[in-house]
């Protein structure tokens, strides 16, 4: 019995930490995602197909965020279930 609560144990602990390298990875696209952006919109001047692709990766930025966002949002939750 000891052994299936220290293995559980392991793995939340596990699990916290993918959680976490997630996030970080999740931010560091939208941040790459977002220099992109940045010089297109610069470039696209004029440019429906440059302008059309500015979209796109805009697009992908938001999905980025909502999906950051999600994250804050279950571990505020979770944070707040654990609370004694």
């Amino acid at each position: 019995m000891d052994e299936t609560r220290d293995r559980v144990a392991e793995l939340r602990e596990q699990a916290g930490t993918i959680r976490v390298r997630a996030i970080e990875a999740n931010k560091g696209l939208i941040a790459e995602l977002t220099a992109v952006w940045k010089e297109l919109n610069a470039l696209a001047g004029g440019r429906p197909e440059v302008r059309k692709l500015c979209e796109h990766v805009a697009g992908d930025i938001a999905r980025l965020e909502k999906l950051d966002l999600a994250f804050d949002t279950e571990w505020l939750a979770e944070a707040k279930r654990a609370r004694p």
